[in-house]
């Protein structure tokens, strides 16, 4: 395995894995608050641990890497930053 890819591996996992703890923890902040904010917030965070799942499994299976093309996560990052600029707008 070369440098590269383990980069990769090892930065893709901790986006993964940072993003659904960022997603819980929202979550959980929503259940507690009722604040609509926080909706568009843990979308945001689910998007990118769906984002890192399908990132981390472009390392592994080469056939999927065909269906990943920049113009698809390109899409998910204007996504969350639409959420982003809606859950600003929210009162």
């Amino acid at each position: 395995m070369n440098i590269e890819l383990t980069q990769n591996i090892i930065l893709y996992a901790f986006i993964t894995i940072f993003s659904i703890g960022l997603f819980i923890i929202s979550a959980l902040s929503y259940r507690k608050t009722k604040n609509k904010k926080l909706v568009f917030v843990s979308t945001v965070f689910f998007l990118f641990f769906i984002k890192g799942i399908i990132l981390s499994l472009g390392l592994f299976l080469t056939d999927l890497i065909t269906f990943i093309t920049i113009p698809i996560l390109a899409v998910f990052d204007l996504i969350v930053l639409f959420l982003l600029f809606i859950a600003t707008l929210k009162k």
